[in-house]
């Protein structure tokens, strides 16, 4: 839960999901360099895939008038926003959807100073043309050649599977 989230000691609060993977190290450089990393979209409040998500938000943040969407993986916010955010996120209950619209939009709403030191990129690498991950993404995020991407995401989850162990290997973790 975010509540027990909350409550942690950290200074970045860097989301990333089980079907993504590290492959190169330094993406601390990122959380120095920019408050935030939110690869944002921006919605209206009457569109209509989104008119109840607009209404929650403005039910505990009236004068909320900004509404973005972006991808979690490989966004990160400071602790005092992701504090803040859930203690919001607490108010309106668990149980929301559009998970690509409450931190963004809570996060700059809450604290819009945010978007002056914005990443605009997610660290996590994905190549929407084909939906795993390849070798020569991996190589390519490892050496650097996409800025600002360190980890990879569409890995699949299961530890035996190669391109997994790959990735194990050529990062030297064992398990």
């Amino acid at each position: 839960s975010f509540q027990a989230v909350a409550h942690l000691d950290f200074d970045v609060w860097a989301i990333n999901t089980s079907n993504d993977m590290m492959v190169r190290e330094g993406v601390e450089q990122v959380f120095a360099q920019f408050s935030c990393a939110i690869q944002s979209q921006a919605v209206t409040a009457s569109e209509y895939a989104f008119q109840d998500v607009v209404s929650q938000i403005r039910g505990h943040l009236p004068k909320a008038n900004l509404f973005l969407k972006s991808s979690q993986e490989g966004s990160f916010y400071p602790k005092e926003v992701f504090r803040d955010v859930s203690a919001t996120l607490q108010k309106m209950g668990e149980k929301i959807k559009g998970e690509e619209m409450y931190l963004p939009s809570l996060a700059v709403n809450l604290y819009p100073e945010l978007l002056s030191s914005n990443a605009r990129f997610q660290y996590v690498y994905h190549n929407p043309a084909h939906y795993a991950v390849t070798r020569d993404d991996i190589h390519k995020v490892q050496y650097g050649e996409y800025l600002h991407r360190y980890a990879v995401k569409r890995v699949p989850r299961t530890m035996s599977d190669p391109t997994r162990q790959y990735i194990n290997q050529i990062t030297g973790v064992s398990l």
